[in-house]
């Protein structure tokens, strides 16, 4: 399996969605998970689990944010068989109500080229999906992504006991200690079951003995003598009344016969008819072929004359029509010569006139687009005349204007000097307002900036005696802090104390299950008890049953055995075909065959329940044995412990160690909070000195500024005197006010002015322009004149032509198009003419063809008619006929001669048949006659026989059915018994083999065997990684050496090996395990988390370790690096960084960094 891509949202530390590419992370073949503790960088691996299995690797049955009910994983893989798969597995997790954590959906999904196909939709077979394509169980998968360090450290210097329990874990080996233990004892109870049912089977067979089935055939074996001597006597008898009932039989027959000649004389004559009517009938039927060949013959001739009078009628019909035909070819041939190529020539010349008449209806058009122009032209010119008669008014007007706005602005002019003055007045005067306004803030400022020094003064004296304060109050928290500390330290063992506590409420709730169990089987064994009596019970009832069905049987024996013997068919006792006197009724009316074998079924199924019952009741034996051996096993100590009242005494300090652990975390929380005010305290007291020291040299600042502003008003009020024009400082306002009047006057005056050029400028462009448009157009009128006369003349040459090509301008086209129609009504005519004068040519010569070929025919018929007459006659002259009527009157239809002859037939061979039969009769009834009177008499005598010998052969019968059933019961029984060796031969290989497995000896044969193969790919790749240095092998006891190839080959223990030494051996030891672990998968893993703790490694062994794991980063597989140390951070080339969740911010985040 390769991991593609993966999503965790609300995952325990992932708030928020949080997506890894392990393509990106993998690339290197060398990959780190990196963050601080707690920060989530074991979620990663749990949300893989929780993808593939539901669950996570610690088991954790809270694994959702706390800020979230529900949490998300979208998890992408490949798997590489013989092609590589891609599937994507979705699952949804919610909390309840109550707090429990349930699924809330789950998908799996293969994706292909263009879509995603569902393979499973619900949690159990998502789970089992993951199961078959990736091959490995939850636990077998969970061994092998993570691999801790440490842990196989350990197992690297485990020896004996403690080594074999981690192998046993770690490949499953439990099938083969207890489990395998439980198993074999599970076949020694169903194969004792067996032996149970085979004996309780047998015991249907007690009375079945040797001697009995010998002592029937004894018995069997004298009926027979007795019975073949009766039958011999039987059948001489039979033979006698044989004989005579032929011979009565035979007097019998003779005299039918002889009645039925009679019969057959008088049909005699009738007889004699009919062979004579057959022998007309063949004659005729002689010559009536010949006969048919002759009227056939005429038939032909006279169809073949008919024929050949029709054709000579159509031949004068042809000469007829021939020469109409011709004289309309004739007229056809001359109109094609005459008037086609005159026509030809009209539809040219009106073509000619249609195109001269398009031509002039374009060119008046042109004209009518002429003359609507030079109407445009002349009133557009007239409207340009009449606005540049306006333009010129306007122009007027303007000038006008513009001299009254000239002699306006000369009003309301200021000399530059006088501006001047007044400008720099008024700004003296607006600087004096402004400055004096400065000093007056300025001094308010100054007053404000010592009142606040005063102020900062009186708050840094307040804040150092808050600081002292701060300091007392600390001291008391530490103190508070280290009481309740050493208090939480003394409820330490709280939690060793509540895992004893939980096998104590194992221990007690399997004591309670044992007992209900024990209750339970109490229960079924007296309710199997009373069930298995009530079966005896009914089993003597059934015996009973049998035995009277047995007797019922033999009683009738005889009459089962003749109920379905038929005459003809050998008898089973006595060999004879003959069943004269057969057994036809039962003693009882029911079938007592059918009864006694339901009277066998009902005992086999009661016994058969027997021997169920107790089968039942061994069971619940063997199951109490074990319940009993189970609660040997229990902790007596846990089970007298009080576990309400330890829970009790539990909850209250758990509860004492939360509120001490509260009032801690309260404590240390207060003293931070101290430590801080504290800290705020100082960093303000620094902040209130500086402040008071900036604050008096700001005050020094300011009172420099509001000197220096004083000396610049003096500055401003020596101004006003300096100015020529002797003016108030108070009256340059309003002086400066009408100035500015004034300027707004004048600049309002000078833009009209501007406006007034501006327009007037514009319209002498507008003029010019005007008159330049007004000559163009009078040009452009002048042009279009000259051009509507030229279109004119041409208009009247091209009528002309039209007038000399057509005669008229009007109706060319439907002149065309009457010509087109007579020339092809013309054409029509002409090649109508023409098909029919080649039609009739063909039919000319058709018909003559065929009248040649019927003058011949009729010649040959004429010759065949004449003979076939003259063999008619010849053939009528060799039978002795006269006409062709009495052929046609004596000839039969075939079905009716056949009728005839066979009646002929068989009456002959009826009369050969009952001669034949009378004298054979007459043969075999020579001697006396028999009467029917000694016929009953001597039939009566071999019935008392036969009575007699059935009566002995029901008694042979049932004796021969009693000795088979015997037989075939001793068979069974000894069937049975044979079985029943072998079931004992099974139990005690079984009970063999439960001695050999118990304990652990097969499970650490086992482990050895696991461990040799680990060992082997273990010091492979330990080489691999020390550059062929050091080796790993087992010695004869199973514990780890080491091999030193740098010392001559020498070995000495695992424990002799340095940090970085040890590391690398457990490292190699942990792929080996994991390579067999893996062995059991359908598909490999190509990724593996090492988790270890790499803190305690110095950089020299770090080193080793980098280097090792960078030898392995180019392997099929990726290998991750979970840690937080930096020196191993720094030497991965890729990293995945958890970031741990910030107040506000949400939960933890990932990303990935490169070197």
């Amino acid at each position: 399996m390769r991991p593609i891509w993966i999503k965790i949202k609300g995952l325990n530390s992932f708030l928020e969605p949080q997506e890894i590419d392990f393509q990106e992370l993998t690339g290197e073949g060398l990959f780190g998970i990196f963050g601080p503790t707690g920060s989530g960088k074991s979620s990663i691996l749990d949300g893989i689990t929780l993808a593939l299995y539901g669950t996570t690797a610690r088991n954790s049955t809270n694994f959702i944010h706390v800020s979230t009910d529900k949490a998300l994983v979208d998890y992408i893989f490949s798997v590489k068989t013989k092609e590589i798969h891609t599937y994507r597995v979705t699952r949804g997790f919610k909390r309840s109500k109550e707090g429990s954590i349930r699924s809330d959906g789950a998908r799996f999904l293969e994706i292909l080229e263009d879509r995603e196909e569902v393979l499973a939709d619900k949690v159990g077979s998502v789970n089992e999906k993951c199961r078959e394509i990736i091959g490995l169980s939850k636990e077998d998968f969970f061994r092998t992504v993570v691999l801790p360090q440490g842990k196989f450290s350990e197992f690297l210097k485990l020896d004996g006991m403690e080594r074999n329990k981690m192998l046993e874990r770690l490949f499953h080996l439990e099938k083969y200690g207890e489990s395998l233990v439980q198993i074999i004892r599970g076949k020694v109870q169903q194969w004792q079951g067996q032996e149970k049912e085979q004996l309780g089977a047998l015991s249907r067979y007690g009375e079945i003995t040797r001697e009995k089935v010998r002592e029937l055939k004894e018995k069997e074996k004298t009926c027979q003598e007795q019975f073949q001597k009766d039958a011999l006597k039987l059948q001489e008898s039979r033979k006698k009344l044989e004989e005579e009932k032929v011979r009565f039989e035979a007097q019998k027959e003779y005299d039918s016969l002889e009645k039925e000649a009679r019969l057959l004389e008088g049909q005699q004559g009738e007889m004699l008819l009919a062979e004579e009517r057959i022998g007309q009938a063949q004659k005729a039927e002689r010559l009536w072929k010949v006969l048919q060949d002759f009227l056939q013959g005429q038939e032909n001739l006279t169809e073949r004359r008919e024929k050949l009078e029709q054709l000579l009628g159509e031949q004068k019909k042809l000469e007829q029509e021939k020469a109409v035909l011709e004289e309309q070819v004739k007229t056809a041939q001359e109109k094609k010569q005459k008037d086609l190529p005159a026509l030809e020539i009209q539809r040219i010349r009106l073509e000619e006139g249609i195109a001269l008449l398009a031509g002039l209806k374009t060119l008046e058009a042109e004209s009518q687009n002429k003359k609507k122009a030079l109407e445009d032209r002349n009133r557009q010119l007239q409207e340009d005349q009449a606005k540049l008669e306006k333009l010129e008014n306007d122009l007027k007007l303007y000038e006008e204007e513009r001299e009254k706005a000239a002699f306006a602005l000369n009003k309301v002019k200021v000399t530059v000097q006088e501006q001047e003055t007044i400008q720099e007045g008024y700004r003296l005067w607006l600087e004096l307002g402004r400055r004096k306004e400065e000093e007056k803030r300025k001094k308010e400022e100054l007053g404000q900036l010592l009142a606040r020094q005063e102020k900062e003064n009186g708050d840094q004296q307040k804040l150092a005696e808050e600081k002292a304060q701060a300091a007392s109050r600390l001291l008391e928290a530490q103190e508070k802090r280290k009481e309740d500390e050493a208090a939480l330290a003394g409820l330490a063992h709280l939690e060793s104390f509540k895992e004893k506590l939980f096998r104590v409420e194992e221990e007690q709730v399997r004591k309670k299950a044992l007992e209900e169990q024990k209750k339970e089987l109490a229960a079924q064994e007296e309710k199997l008890m009373q069930e298995l009596q009530r079966a005896q019970e009914v089993k003597n009832l059934a015996m009973e049953e049998k035995a009277r069905a047995d007797e019922a049987y033999r009683k009738n024996l005889a009459y089962i055995l003749a109920r379905d013997l038929k005459e003809g068919q050998p008898c089973p006792v006595c060999g004879s075909i003959h069943h004269e006197s057969l057994s036809s009724s039962m003693e009882d009316q029911e079938n007592p065959e059918e009864k006694r074998e339901q009277a066998e079924r009902r005992l086999q199924e009661i016994s058969g329940n027997i021997t169920r019952f107790k089968t039942l009741l061994e069971n619940n034996r063997q199951q109490e044995k074990v319940r009993k051996e189970e609660e040997g096993r229990l902790n007596r100590e846990f089970l007298h412990m009080d576990l309400e009242e330890e829970k009790k005494n539990l909850s209250v300090r758990e509860q004492e160690r939360e509120k001490l652990t509260e009032k801690t975390e309260t404590e240390k929380k207060t003293e931070t909070e101290i430590q801080n005010r504290i800290l705020e305290l100082e960093k303000s007291i620094a902040g209130k000195k500086a402040r008071i020291e900036s604050l008096g040299g700001e005050g020094t600042r300011k009172q420099k500024e509001l000197d220096k502003l004083q000396e610049e008003i003096v500055d401003l009020e020596k101004g006003f005197e300096s100015l020529p024009r002797k003016v108030s400082k108070e009256d340059f306002p309003g002086i400066y006010q009408e100035l500015q009047e004034k300027n707004q006057r004048r600049e309002r005056c000078q833009e009209y002015l501007e406006k007034l050029e501006t327009a007037i400028e514009a319209r002498r462009k507008s003029r010019e322009k005007g008159s330049r448009i007004i000559q163009e157009e009078q040009n452009e009128k002048t042009r279009l004149e000259a051009e509507l006369l030229r279109m004119e003349k041409e208009l009247q040459e091209k009528k002309e032509q039209i007038r000399e090509k057509t005669g008229a301008a009007e109706g060319l086209e439907e002149k065309k198009e009457s010509l087109l129609r007579e020339k092809q009504t013309l054409e029509t005519y002409i090649k109508e003419q023409e098909e029919q004068w080649q039609l009739f040519q063909e039919r000319e010569k058709r018909i003559g063809q065929e009248l040649a070929s019927g003058q011949a025919l009729a010649t040959e018929g004429e010759k065949e008619v004449r003979k076939r007459e003259v063999a008619l006659k010849e053939s009528m002259a060799e039978e002795e006929v006269e006409s062709i009527s009495w052929i046609q009157a004596q000839r039969m239809e075939r079905e009716e001669l056949e009728t005839l002859r066979e009646k002929l037939e068989a009456f002959q061979n009826k009369v050969l048949s009952v001669k034949s039969q009378m004298d054979s009769v007459k043969a075999r009834s020579k001697g006396a006659k028999i009467s029917e009177a000694q016929m009953e008499e001597r039939k009566k005598g071999v019935q008392d026989l036969e009575n007699r010998q059935v009566e002995t052969n029901r008694i042979l019968g049932g004796l021969r059915k009693e000795r088979e059933q015997t037989e075939k019961a001793w068979k069974e029984k000894e069937a049975l018994e044979e079985k029943m060796g072998q079931i004992r031969h099974k139990l005690d290989l079984l009970q063999e083999l439960e001695g050999l497995f118990r304990g652990k000896k097969f499970v650490e044969y086992v482990a050895r065997y696991y461990m040799e193969y680990v060992s082997r790919e273990a010091d492979e790749k330990l080489k691999e990684m020390t550059g062929n240095s050091l080796g790993l092998e087992t010695d004869q006891s199973g514990m780890f050496i080491i091999r030193d190839y740098k010392n001559g080959g020498a070995t000495r223990p695992a424990s002799t090996l340095s940090g970085g030494e040890t590391f690398m051996a457990s490292l190699a030891l942990a792929l080996a395990l994991s390579s067999q672990i893996q062995m059991k998968g359908a598909a490999p893993m190509e990724l593996f988390f090492l988790d270890e703790g790499f803190g305690t490694l110095d950089e020299k062994y770090l080193e080793i370790v980098m280097e090792a794991l960078e030898k392995i980063r180019d392997r099929k597989r990726s290998v991750g690096v979970i840690s937080h140390v930096e020196e191993i951070k720094a030497r991965i080339p890729v990293r995945l960084i958890v970031e741990p969740s910030r107040a506000g911010e949400g939960g933890s985040k990932i990303h990935i960094e490169r070197e």
